[in-house]
């Protein structure tokens, strides 16, 4: 399997003792956390886009599992409902997926964190899978 590698210039704290212009090979996440930090961000994480699954499957926890949608949940053991990634997902909770996101655009920071901690001290451990608990 090939993994790309990318060339950026050094870093004076990368310890280059070639001088200005020294190039350094790196991994695209790499790459990106270093632009990253040019732009005052001194911290990132390489997620695979866990983190984005991780905040929808918490922020639409009880719209994701909602009752009344036919046919989405055979078994008990299901780890989501058998809508999640079809086009019908949306469809079937529509009214409740905007409202949703109409108070979500709304809310505070502090607001949106009490959500979140509400539906993780309440879920935790429950097997979901948009969420690596």
């Amino acid at each position: 399997m090939w993994k790309s590698v990318f060339l950026r210039a050094a870093n004076e704290d990368e310890g280059s003792t070639e001088g200005r212009g020294t190039m350094v090979m790196c991994s695209v996440e790499e790459l990106a956390l270093e632009h990253y930090r040019t732009l005052g961000f001194d911290q990132g994480i390489h997620g695979e886009g866990s983190t984005f699954s991780t905040l929808f499957g918490l922020l639409m926890w009880d719209i994701i599992f909602i009752d009344g949608v036919p046919d989405v949940f055979r078994n008990p053991y299901q780890t989501c409902p058998l809508d999640l990634h079809t086009d019908c997902f949306y469809g079937n909770r529509r009214e409740t997926i905007e409202a949703r996101a109409e108070m979500l655009r709304e809310a505070s920071a502090e607001t949106l964190q009490e959500l979140l901690a509400d539906v993780w001290n309440a879920q935790e451990g429950r097997v979901c899978v948009l969420i690596n608990w």
